[in-house]
C-alpha cells in the first residue's frame, strides 16, 4: 500500500499586514461616524425628510403648472397635511374662495 500522506496544510492566516489594514480601516469608519454624527436610526430619518421633501417639491410644482383653480384646490388638502397646517391656518387657506371645492 502507498505510504500515507500527510494531511494538508491550513492555509496561512492573514499576514500582519493584512490584519493592520483592517484596523485601520474599522478606526477610521468608526471616526467617520462619529465625525458625521448620524446612526443608522439618524440616517434613515434624514433619508425619510429628504423623501418628504422630494414629494413636497412635486406636489407644490403640479400646484403651481395647474391649468385651473379647480385642480389647484384638489391640491390644497394634500398642501395643508404636508406642511402640517395649524387649524387657523387651514380656515384660513379654505376660506379663499378659489380653494373651496
Amino acid at each position: 500500500s502507498p505510504p500515507a500522506q500527510p494531511p494538508p496544510k491550513p492555509p496561512p492566516g492573514p499576514e500582519p499586514w493584512e490584519d493592520e489594514m483592517l484596523a485601520m480601516a474599522r478606526r477610521q469608519s468608526s471616526q467617520f461616524q462619529e465625525r458625521n454624527g448620524l446612526t443608522d436610526e439618524e440616517e434613515r430619518q434624514r433619508a425619510r425628510r429628504d423623501a418628504d421633501l422630494g414629494y413636497l417639491k412635486n406636489v407644490v410644482v403640479e400646484f403651481l403648472c395647474a391649468p385651473s383653480d379647480r385642480i389647484r384646490a384638489t391640491l390644497v388638502p394634500v398642501l395643508q397635511a404636508v406642511l402640517h397646517f395649524s387649524p387657523v391656518e387651514v380656515q384660513r387657506v379654505n376660506s379663499v374662495p378659489q380653494w373651496r371645492r
